[in-house]
């Protein structure tokens, strides 16, 4: 498994590589790999619908922690991440898992979420989310 950092921020030509629609056959390398885990970063950034050609794509994860982490959300929340991440279609499988929760049902909640893939072609890898109440941050891209 390899192990890198994903920056969604500008870089130096300011084009946003969260936004940059770039495709690999081969997710066996650490390039391959990262241009996965962003496609997968966009989908739960999107709201669901807002492509009319694929109304199943995105999960707003900002949408779903604003409405407030409870025991009962994260279920819900595990299940919804696995089943978009399957949505992609470089994706053979992926399982979402609850890895830590601070102050649950609380206004300063905070929840580590590792998504584990097993793209179509290539090496496992996983991603970790923090989700507070008010935002999602990408901690690791694969490792």
């Amino acid at each position: 498994m390899s192990n890198f950092q994903i920056t969604l921020d500008a870089d130096a030509d300011g084009i946003n590589p969260a936004w940059t629609m770039l495709r690999s056959e081969d997710e066996s390398d650490a390039a391959g790999q990262k241009i996965l885990a962003n496609a997968l970063s966009r989908r739960f950034g999107t709201n669901p619908g807002t492509y009319f050609t694929d109304p199943n794509y995105g999960l707003n994860l900002e949408d779903i922690i604003g409405k407030g982490i409870t025991a009962d959300s994260l279920g819900t929340l595990t299940l919804a991440m696995k089943s978009q991440a399957e949505e992609e279609e470089r994706v053979l499988q992926a399982e979402a898992t609850v890895i830590s929760v601070t102050g649950l049902g609380t206004p300063n909640a905070m929840v580590k979420v590792r998504l584990s893939v097993v793209p179509r072609t290539g090496e496992p890898f996983q991603m970790t989310f923090l989700l507070t109440s008010d935002k999602v941050s990408l901690l690791k891209g694969a490792s």
